[in-house]
């Protein structure tokens, strides 16, 4: 599966909210800028497609900030530090869920083509502050298991919904 076909099922769920617009490479390019970094080639594809957007309970955070979007792809880190989370420096916050789960893409300094930068949730907990785990070996996986449960739970909340006969 390409992140273009799980994009196509987003669109046709009912559990689709809204994406925005694609971002030209120009804007990319001027994010890596302002972030130092190269983004990961399999981030890198999300942005030509969408530049941030909602589904499944995933908030994609756009390359810049807006008045509309207040979190990005180049200030989130930032942000998160300034509020007292802990935030390595190898990982760039990309999408929440809208509550205090945040996650990033491990930016190792490696010049290895085949490393599959994964996905890493960092959020709070009430026992331990800053806590960090991996939820996907790379980006398309964590996207597919992400969109598998969060389809599940929509199909089960949707049934609760319905009328019993």
């Amino acid at each position: 599966m390409t992140l273009q076909t799980l994009i196509d099922v987003w669109n046709v769920s009912s559990a689709h909210r809204s994406m925005n617009p694609p971002a030209p490479e120009a804007e990319i390019q001027a994010a890596e800028a302002k972030i130092g970094a190269q983004l990961p080639t399999s981030l890198r594809e999300v942005y030509p497609l969408f530049n941030g957007g909602w589904t499944l309970d995933l908030d994609f955070f756009p390359l810049d900030a807006s008045p509309d979007e207040k979190l990005a792809v180049t200030n989130a880190n930032e942000l998160f530090i300034e509020w007292g989370w802990h935030i390595p420096k190898e990982i760039r916050l990309f999408a929440g869920n809208g509550g205090e789960e945040i996650f990033g893409i491990w930016l190792p300094e490696t010049a290895n083509p085949i490393y599959n930068h994964p996905i890493i949730e960092v959020g709070e907990l009430p026992a331990e502050e800053g806590y960090m785990g991996i939820a996907g070996t790379n980006l398309l996986s964590f996207l597919r298991g992400w969109s598998a449960f969060h389809s599940i739970d929509e199909m089960q909340h949707i049934a609760c919904l319905q009328p019993v006969l």
